[in-house]
C-alpha cells in the first residue's frame, strides 16, 4: 500500500493502495489477476474480448467507434502538464487497444 509511503496525488491507481477498483479497462495481451486474499465483500471481475467489443462498436454505433478515438484529456496526477490529450480507443502494433478508466478524466 503505498499511501504509508507517498502523497496521495502522486499515487496513479488504486491498484497500489488498498482502495475499492472501480469499473476501468487494463490493456494488454494476456491479463493476470493476483488476488492476497478473499475480499470481504465484491472482488467480482468481468473479462471480454477487445476485438469482440470494438466489433460490436463498430456493427452497431460507429458513432462511437468515432467518439472514441478523439483526443480525450486525462488526467496525470501532479505531473506537468496536468493532463494528457490521448484516445480511449486506438491500433497500435496491429491491436485495436481500449483503455478506459473513469478517475484519469479532468
Amino acid at each position: 500500500d503505498l499511501t504509508l509511503t507517498a502523497p496521495a496525488k502522486t499515487i496513479g491507481a488504486p491498484a497500489y493502495t488498498t482502495d475499492k477498483q472501480v469499473f476501468h479497462t487494463d490493456a494488454g495481451d494476456i491479463i493476470a489477476l493476483f488476488a492476497l486474499e478473499t475480499a470481504a465483500d465484491g472482488g467480482v471481475s468481468r473479462i471480454s474480448s477487445t476485438w469482440k467489443a470494438y466489433n460490436e462498436l463498430a456493427a452497431t454505433r460507429p458513432d462511437l467507434v468515432k467518439t472514441l478515438s478523439e483526443p480525450w484529456p486525462l488526467d496525470r496526477f501532479g505531473a506537468d502538464p496536468a493532463y494528457a490529450l490521448r484516445p480511449l480507443l486506438y491500433y497500435h502494433d496491429s491491436k485495436v487497444i481500449i483503455q478506459y478508466a473513469r478517475r484519469l478524466f479532468t
